[in-house]
């Protein structure tokens, strides 16, 4: 580390930013101060890959360790330091499972910071939330590198929250009400409210988006009273809070069920809580799916999730009703919001651990009740006449066959994103006029989640894909070269997510250089923008017959 080239001073309450160089020019490798509230911190210089400076600020704490006592409760604010803190690393990610081991720690509550060098003025903040089923991932930069949207202009923040047992179990109580690791992800929206202006961000421009269990957050957080005014516009990627698999009712039985699996059988809150606090996390990530009952195995791999809690919820409630209440309530936060899909989602289901767990195709022509959507509880006899219509509706006269991977990726991905994340948008849209919907179809070297999922023959894009079109992976460290589709289509889906946390509209000059004007979203006139191999073009109704057929499915099963 060479000496300090640039001093950022901000004061606690300061929202100005001074610079104070020892050498003319600023490189790589330099230290960079910042002073917040609870004290002072050394990040660094780094380079991007097309020789761009930023600054990084990495594992920075945003709440006291949730250890100890702290465990299973709301989170706490951070405690002050003295002197300066190193923030050159990243913090451990929540503890969680990978490839049949127990990874990460329990204290885990840090985030990263990254920042144009110099910054400009009061700039746009945008704030990743991670995906992964709310039981694995992190905003660590073996993922989400930030250097190509930084290179933008914009500020970006990565942070982890508590997964799993450790983050979503529930009493059903006030005892250990649940969605701590939702109340993390309010409690580092805080942060950047308190802190950002001393990073040279705007915390009045704040957007907040994620994929896949980042989504359903970021959708969450626009339902739920404790998020408010803490962020403007929200990009949900592959996701949403009415996804059947984001939220879950049977939260708190599940809790019990896992207790009855550790050793203790019992109904009562505090001596269930008196028990777990005994254990260490790798029991929680290694029996968690001993916490679903065998029909619920047949439906989905992740058992703790968002769930209702009670209003006097230590901290305050996260939700206190489900999110589909909520939404056809209409009590939710008015902001643009910009949601999409890749055009394969349903193959993340081919990847092996999850073919494993749902036995993807193996039996599927007998067991086609496993796909019965898991908000559908009616009659074996209704169940099954359902059975029977999807598969004639998604196969026809086509054999039901592991050969045959198109009609079950289609249908998979209906059931568990693209329905409900178009849904979404059509009752946000009929709220405001600002909601803009996407799909993801490009298909090149970035694509790493298609070819995990070995679905190469499938054209188009995988769940997770697009990902890595916003962020450099330093796990699969494959670069783009600069005249490549998959270059064209990172600058493209940049601008694009960068133009709309600037200004809530992602084509705000009417195409411009992108060569396309996005128009808005609306259950009338359903536009969306097409993001293909360094291409762009507006499409109409995203896969309408078969929305159409989820339509008439979803309205009689109201009746």
């Amino acid at each position: 580390m060479q000496s300090i080239a640039l001093l950022l001073i901000g004061a606690a309450l300061s929202t100005s930013v001074a610079a104070v160089p020892r050498r003319t020019v600023i490189q790589e490798g330099d230290d960079v101060l910042v002073t917040v509230e609870s004290g002072t911190l050394r990040g660094v210089v780094a380079t991007s890959l097309n020789g761009v400076l930023y600054n990084q600020f990495l594992g920075v704490p945003y709440a006291t360790p949730p250890l100890g006592d702290l465990r299973f409760r709301a989170p706490q604010p951070v405690s002050p330091w003295s002197g300066v803190r190193d923030a050159l690393s990243f913090g451990d990610s929540c503890s969680q499972p990978l490839d049949n081991m127990t990874v990460g720690s329990e204290d885990c509550l840090y985030l990263n910071v990254y920042t144009p060098n110099p910054p400009k003025g009061s700039m746009p903040v945008m704030v990743w939330i991670h995906g992964g089923g709310f039981f694995s991932g992190s905003g660590n930069a073996d993922i989400h590198g930030p250097e190509y949207l930084v290179e933008h202009g914009v500020i970006v923040v990565t942070f982890n929250y508590r997964l799993g047992v450790l983050g979503f179990m529930s009493t059903g109580d006030t005892v250990v009400p649940g969605n701590m690791g939702l109340k993390d992800q309010v409690m580092a929206l805080r942060w950047v409210q308190q802190h950002i202006a001393n990073f040279g961000g705007d915390p009045k421009n704040v957007t907040i988006f994620g994929q896949d269990a980042g989504a359903w957050s970021c959708h969450a957080h626009m339902l739920s009273p404790m998020s408010r005014g803490l962020f403007q516009r929200v990009i949900a990627m592959s996701g949403s809070a009415l996804s059947a698999a984001a939220f879950s009712a049977a939260v708190p039985e599940r809790t019990f069920v896992l207790a009855e699996h550790l050793g203790l059988r019992t109904r009562s809150s505090e001596e269930l809580l008196m028990y777990l606090m005994e254990f260490p996390a790798k029991a929680f990530v290694e029996d968690m799916h001993h916490a679903l009952a065998p029909e619920d195995k047949e439906r989905t791999v992740v058992p703790f999730v968002m769930t209702v809690e009670p209003p006097d919820a230590e901290g305050g409630a996260f939700l206190t009703r489900p999110p589909a209440e909520i939404v056809r309530s209409g009590k939710f936060q008015r902001v643009p919001l910009l949601t999409g899909v890749t055009t394969l989602e349903g193959a993340v289901f081919l990847v092996k651990n999850v073919r494993n767990a749902i036995n993807a195709t193996a039996n599927l022509d007998m067991s086609f009740l496993r796909l019965v959507p898991q908000d559908f509880n009616g009659r074996k006899e209704d169940r099954i006449a359902l059975c029977r219509e999807m598969k004639n509706f998604y196969y026809g006269d086509q054999p039901v066959s592991s050969d045959n991977l198109a009609p079950y990726v289609d249908i998979r991905g209906d059931l568990a994103f693209n329905y409900p994340v178009v849904k979404t948008a059509r009752i946000h849209s009929a709220q405001t006029q600002s909601v803009y919907f996407y799909v993801f179809s490009a298909d090149g070297e970035l694509n790493h989640m298609k070819r995990i999922a070995k679905a190469e023959k499938l054209e188009g894009a995988c769940h997770g894909d697009d990902v890595f079109y916003l962020f450099r992976s330093s796990l699969f460290d494959v670069a783009a070269e600069p005249t490549s589709t998959e270059s064209k289509t990172i600058a493209n889906l940049t601008r694009l997510w960068t133009n709309f946390a600037k200004t809530g509209n992602p084509t705000p000059d009417k195409g411009g250089d992108l060569g396309v004007t996005w128009p808005a979203f609306s259950e009338r006139a359903p536009a969306y923008l097409r993001i293909d191999n360094g291409g762009l073009c507006v499409a109409r109704e995203p896969w309408g017959e078969r929305m159409a057929f989820w339509d008439r499915l979803y309205g009689r099963l109201s009746k």
